[in-house]
């Protein structure tokens, strides 16, 4: 115990030197040694006062922030009344923001009422809104009102037109009724017509009857007669019949005169659809006028079968007949396949088939090879028996082995087994004879969950190939579950025959489970010898935390026994920290534990404090089953002292 007290400060104390402005890693730090290492409500009361202190101390005030926000969920109203104090005496607004925002949650209404008297003293009127919303969204709905009104305040005096539209609509759920004509007066003085509607369409479900004249006014205002059109439409929605007409009338006349054609055919089907049937059927023929006479063929492709959708079936069909004509005219290809693909639900089993076989004409046709094979798998579910071949033969033609690969595997869950086999054959040869191991990996990569187990041996000569050991070691970890015996006992050999030690450990602790438990033995007995071998101190400790989880526990005793005297007998003290550090990890005996904490203790004594901040979080369950509570709080309050000493 003593020796944890004494090791803790001295490690801290002696590398002050590096401390800069993180101080939300101490903050955090222990926070985490206090939560995770289960202290009574007392103890951690203890601790986390010492770490909320380091908030009132002359760091950066998004370091001294950050430390508050994080220790927030954990303190006792005591403590966050504290909290709420530091906040309010930061000195610049937006920390402050920030604070109140995080703390928010977390705050009993005595404190919010305090934090909200500080909020209203922010001077800049986005942040201030910024605040005062954050506070009033956790209180109670009868104790809002006072908060709404300054927030409601803040958002009128905010310049940016778009934050402002923003701020109103965050408030929006939140306001009462007696608040709601000075939010619509906010809302109708934004100058700009995008947010004015943005604004007035959040107000508009919460207002009383008495205010929807005063937004219809104010919806009237907007200048873009799109906006304006969407505007008084949703308005209509929320008045009496009379009312209703009327301001529809306001929005039809609005849509008449939007100057895009394919804006004014999609906004008038809008309309179209709330009005009664006479005026519902003229509209609907305004909007056919406007959606023809589109010149961009797939912009009037899109407007066509969007009114195609409000239409009786025989006018429908005809619109789709006109809508595919269009799709067919559209020189783009990739557009064009794009075009067909959205009509192809809308037709007849004959039509759709020959519409499809066009559109694969005009995908096959496109010369850019990744756009191709994008689009030759995207039409994939579409096709028919005749026209997967046909497709499968396009993809073939592709240069570019990556899109290739990518749209075989596409295919192949619509070809029949005959054709799949082929195909995965075909493609695997093609992989198989690719010259640069790496391209090779990428064409085989897309095709292994579809590779029946018979093709597996062949993926394993070609993972053989692979010089970079460790995407070797990847694949064979993917592809372990699926080996059979003989194929485990290929994939072993390949394994072994790696010389970096992590690498290696990794795919035979992946490869080991579906061994049978005496070659499981032999393997792992094996693969303990070979690490002993290996020259890099950190290598051999990584292959053995790599293999420790497989290994018997008597096994696991030993190795663990000689991953510990690799992490000591390296020479340079942060790599040695490091592989101090990565033990922790481990299910080390308490005779390792203590031999361990000790060492990494030493180590880390004049090292720079981050690393010192690393060791000291990943050993924190070390500490506390070898020095218990007490260890913990020391630890703590060790972090805490830097923090006062060197301020």
């Amino acid at each position: 115990m003593q020796v944890l007290h004494a090791a803790a400060t001295r490690g801290f104390g002696s590398n002050w030197y590096f401390l800069d402005n993180d101080l939300a890693d101490l903050a955090i730090l222990a926070n985490e040694l206090t939560v995770e290492q289960k202290l009574t409500s007392e103890q951690r009361d203890e601790v986390l006062h010492e770490a909320l202190k380091l908030a009132n101390t002359p760091y950066e005030e998004s370091d001294r922030v950050s430390a508050l926000i994080t220790l927030a969920p954990h303190l006792s109203p005591q403590l966050l009344g504290k909290a709420v104090m530091f906040s309010a005496d930061l000195e610049y607004s937006m920390p402050r923001v920030t604070a109140f925002t995080g703390l928010a949650p977390y705050l009993p209404p005595a404190l919010l009422s305090e934090a909200f008297i500080a909020a209203k003293a922010i001077g800049d009127e986005e942040e201030r809104f910024e605040a005062l919303a954050a506070l009033t969204s956790c209180l109670a709905v009868g104790e809002r009102d006072e908060t709404l009104r300054s927030a409601l305040a803040a958002s009128k005096s905010i310049r940016d037109q778009e934050e402002r539209s923003d701020a109103l609509a965050e408030l929006a759920p939140l306001l009462p009724t007696a608040l709601l004509d000075e939010a619509l007066t906010v809302a109708a003085a934004i100058y700009s017509d995008r947010y004015r509607a943005e604004a007035l369409t959040a107000l508009a479900p919460q207002l009383p009857p008495a205010l929807l004249n005063k937004a219809r006014a104010a919806g009237k205002t907007i200048g873009d007669e799109k906006t304006r059109a969407d505007t008084l439409a949703m308005l209509a929605s929320r008045l009496p019949p009379k009312q209703k007409n009327e301001v529809l009338g306001e929005a039809l006349a609005a849509a008449k005169a939007i100057r895009d054609k394919k804006a004014r055919a999609d906004t008038l089907a809008m309309l179209a659809s709330r009005l009664p049937p006479k005026q519902k059927n003229e509209v609907l023929g305004e909007a056919l006028a406007a959606g023809k006479a589109i010149r961009d063929k797939k912009a009037r492709v899109d407007a066509l079968v969007m009114l195609a959708l409000h239409l009786p079936p025989k006018r429908k069909h005809e619109l789709i007949s006109e809508a595919l004509a269009a799709s067919k005219a559209i020189r783009e290809k990739k557009a064009r396949v794009d075009a067909l693909v959205m009509l192809a639900p809308h037709l007849p089993a004959k039509q759709k088939n020959e519409m499809i076989g066009e559109a694969l004409a005009a995908g096959k046709a496109i010369r850019e090879e990744i756009t191709r094979a994008d689009t030759l798998a995207i039409l994939a579910p579409q096709l028919g028996p005749p026209l997967l071949r046909a497709s499968l033969a396009a993809v073939k033609a592709i240069g570019d082995v990556e899109p290739r690969s990518e749209a075989v595997a596409a295919l192949v869950p619509y070809l029949s087994p005959a054709q799949r086999k082929k195909a995965l054959r075909w493609a695997l040869d093609a992989a198989k004879a690719i010259g640069d191991a790496e391209v090779r990996l990428s064409a085989l990569t897309p095709l292994l969950p579809h590779l029946p187990p018979m093709s597996l041996g062949e993926v394993l000569n070609i993972v053989n190939s692979i010089t970079d050991e460790d995407r070797r070691s990847d694949m064979l970890v993917t592809l372990a579950p699926r080996l059979s015996r003989p194929l485990l006992g290929k994939a072993l050999a390949t394994a072994k025959a790696m010389r970096h030690g992590e690498a290696r450990s990794k795919a035979i602790a992946a490869l080991a489970p579906h061994l049978s438990p005496k070659q499981k033995e032999a393997v792992l007995r094996w693969a303990l010898a070979a690490n002993m071998a290996i020259d890099d101190d950190s290598d051999w400790l990584e292959a053995l935390v790599a293999l420790a989880p497989t290994l018997s526990p008597e096994r696991k005793e030993e190795a663990l026994r000689n991953a510990l005297e690799a992490a000591l007998s390296i020479r340079e003290a942060r790599r040695r920290a490091d592989a101090l550090t990565e033990l922790a990890d481990l299910d080390l005996s308490l005779s390792l534990k203590k031999e361990a904490l000790l060492s990494l203790i030493d180590t880390t004594k004049d090292l720079p404090r981050r690393v010192t901040l690393t060791s000291v979080k990943a050993s924190a369950s070390w500490t506390l089953e070898l020095g218990g509570v007490a260890a913990i709080q020391q630890l703590s309050r060790a972090i805490n002292e830097v923090c006062r000493w060197y301020r």
